[in-house]
């Protein structure tokens, strides 16, 4: 009897060790280290008060580059952004999603690039200039911001 109760004691305090977290959305990159190797906390806020704009990607470009303003009050250290990419007829060629640690303090905006989705060159957003000597097929872009991260 004795040796039961040690192995039900022994199966239950090990089972939090073992049990494995689930992940939830941005929280789980709310924890950064710094150059002192100090953890640095932040918080997530409303996504309303961000704008994407003035986005661009020439047919050879590796990165796609566009602004970030932070219309809030608050300064933020990064964003959490979702691109979908469409052809001429509106069929969705791609989705990507993004997360930029920068910093933008309140009312202000930062040019801001990420990879690029297509790797092979061969599409260019329809805003940009098509290249003279190649076929490139345009394509257009709708952005969404999930998240905003903030120091606390």
């Amino acid at each position: 009897m004795k040796r039961l109760i040690f192995i039900a004691v022994a199966v239950m305090v090990s089972l939090p060790a073992v049990a494995k977290r689930q992940k939830t959305g941005p929280a789980k990159l709310t924890r950064q280290l710094d150059a002192d190797s100090a953890e640095l906390l932040y918080d997530t806020i409303r996504p309303a008060h961000i704008r994407c704009s003035g986005y661009d990607k020439p047919n050879s470009a590796t990165r796609e580059t566009f602004f970030v303003t932070n219309l809030d009050s608050v300064d933020i250290a990064g964003v959490g952004l979702e691109f979908e990419y469409f052809d001429a007829n509106d069929r969705q060629l791609h989705r990507a999603a993004h997360s930029v640690m920068t910093e933008i303090p309140a009312g202000e905006t930062r040019a801001v690039s990420v990879p690029s989705w297509d790797r092979n060159n061969s599409f260019h957003y329809y805003m940009s200039q098509a290249p003279a000597r190649r076929r490139s097929t345009p394509y257009k872009v709708k952005s969404r911001v999930d998240y905003v991260l903030r120091r606390r």
